[in-house]
């Protein structure tokens, strides 16, 4: 994907007319374009939090607890699968 491609891949994703959330009017994400170990593009959309409507920023602190470890139990199950683990 190139760098500039990232920003319009994320066009109309949190869009949820059924929900009433359309484009940046709520919850968001931050995805970043990562080549040769240098972030190369970062695109934001949507709030960090939703009641004080403040929007997503690169700067943006995301406290993600254990969420993360449903990830890489995935990622393991599938190196698994491929018969890649020792």
């Amino acid at each position: 994907m190139a760098v500039g491609e990232l920003d319009a891949a994320l066009e109309g994703v949190l869009d949820d007319r059924q929900f009433g959330v359309v484009g940046s009017d709520g919850p968001g994400v931050m995805v970043g374009l990562v080549a040769d170990g240098e972030l190369r593009s970062v695109a934001v959309r949507g709030l960090a939090n939703i009641e004080h409507r403040v929007p997503i920023t690169r700067e943006t602190v995301f406290h993600v607890a254990s969420v993360s470890k449903q990830f890489t139990a995935f990622a393991v199950a599938a190196l698994a699968d491929e018969g890649r683990l020792l």
